[in-house]
This record gives C-alpha cells, structure tokens and sequence, in this order.
C-alpha cells in the first residue's frame, strides 16, 4: 500500500502581540501524531511565520491578517470539511445497505463518529480537526477493507476532504 501524503493544516489565532499557530497533520496514514506542533509567534517574526503558515491550508479562530507576503493555500471550513467526511461516510452506509438487501450476510461496519465542533478557543478548534481527520482515516481503511465499498471513492486511500471557506 502507498502512503498518502498531505501537509499539514495551520489553525491560526491571534492576540495584540502574537500569532497562535497549531499545526495539524492531516494524512490518512499519519507517521507522527496529529497535533504536531504549537508556536506562539511575534507578529514581528515575519520570516518564522512565513516557515509555520506559507502555502498551507490554514483554518482561523477568528479573522487574521497575516504578513505582507504570507499567504494560506486555501482557507478551510471546518464545519463543512466534517459534513463532507459525514456525506461520504453515508453514501459508503447506503451502499452497504444495499449489499444486505441483496441477500448478502455482512455484519455493518462501525462507521467513525466525528466530532461536534466547538471552536472555543484555538486548541479545541484544532483538537476537533485532529479528530476529523483520525475518523477519515478510520473510514478509510474500513472503506478500503471490504471489497463492494471500494467503488465508494477508488482503491486508494483518499485524502481527507477539504472543504474552503466561501
């Protein structure tokens, strides 16, 4: 099996002073664990944030704006990136559904439960995201592990599905 690869998501917040970032390792097959890295930043450290934040999908707890020159890769919605793993999860429930209703004996997979988020302050909002991601590759491999759900998304783990905000 090969290894899927993503970057890492960055949930920024911010006070006067400082920027909060939380790196969020993201991949279907994590090596390390999902909260990878915490840093508290001067907003004057441009050069530091460019390294933590630069081209990576970023989710924010409350507006920022960033340095001249830093940018996201795409502002995540949280809310809909967990409703698009739910419809997946679903779509994948229904097709098992099926398969029963065609006289197959199968016993239901126990689908991951994700999280309910509650962004109240930085660390929860990436705790939650860690969780969405651990029941995506949950999915995945329990997708991946029967033979009549493979048509549910390919026979290859799948990235978890972002979902930019609008």
């Amino acid at each position: 099996m090969t290894t899927t690869f993503a970057p890492p998501l960055v949930v920024l917040d911010t006070t006067d002073q400082e920027l909060v970032v939380w790196q969020v390792n993201i991949s279907p097959e994590p090596m390390v664990s999902r909260l990878t890295g915490a840093w508290v930043v001067s907003h004057s450290r441009t050069t530091t944030i460019q390294h933590l934040v630069h081209g990576l999908p970023s989710v924010r707890h409350k507006p920022i704006d960033l340095p001249a020159g830093v940018t996201s890769s795409a502002m995540i919605d949280v809310h809909a990136t967990a409703d698009a793993v739910r419809r997946e999860i679903a779509s994948a429930d229904a097709v098992f559904t099926a398969e029963v209703a065609g006289g197959r004996t199968v016993e239901r997979p126990r689908w991951p439960v994700l999280p309910d988020v509650r962004p109240i302050n930085v660390l929860a909002l990436a705790t939650a995201i860690a969780d969405i991601a651990h029941g995506w590759a949950e999915f995945e491999a329990l997708r991946l592990s029967r033979p009549y759900l493979v048509q549910c998304g390919g026979p290859r783990i799948r990235p978890l599905p972002l979902e930019e905000s609008r």
